[in-house]
């Protein structure tokens, strides 16, 4: 899709990236609310792709409308390819963290390694 055509679908300001089950969704959940509730419009999975619909497509579609993706890391979710494109699709426009586009947020004590591991993270662990 050109740049031109991706700009006429609506931005949002946040992609919520996480596993879609226990603690993961939990936490994916209340962020999400929070960042509404803030009046800043998000992507959530769980709340925003219908049954029945094409989820590739979809989280294709919101990762390219998305300006920022908060990545809800978790052991699982470190291990999660799909977690991992989301986040990826982020930081490969924004490669030097300039404009903050990838947005970890670490629910436990998990251990960052890589590309992920250089980006400073908002540590929920323990509350």
């Amino acid at each position: 899709m050109g740049e031109q055509q991706q700009d006429k679908q609506e931005r949002v300001d946040f992609l919520i990236s996480s596993r879609g089950v226990g603690k993961d969704q939990a936490w994916a959940e209340w962020i999400a609310w929070e960042l509404e509730q803030a009046g800043y419009r998000i992507h959530f999975q769980g709340w925003d792709v219908c049954p029945g619909s094409n989820v590739v497509k979809a989280m294709d579609d919101a990762t390219r409308r998305a300006e920022r993706t908060v990545v809800v890391l978790s052991a699982a979710s470190l291990a999660s390819e799909e977690i991992v494109a989301q986040w990826a699709v982020a930081f490969r426009r924004d490669p030097a963290g300039t404009h903050g586009r990838v947005l970890p947020v670490r629910i436990d004590a998990c251990e960052i390694e890589g590309v992920l591991g250089s980006i400073a993270f908002i540590d929920l662990v323990g509350l």
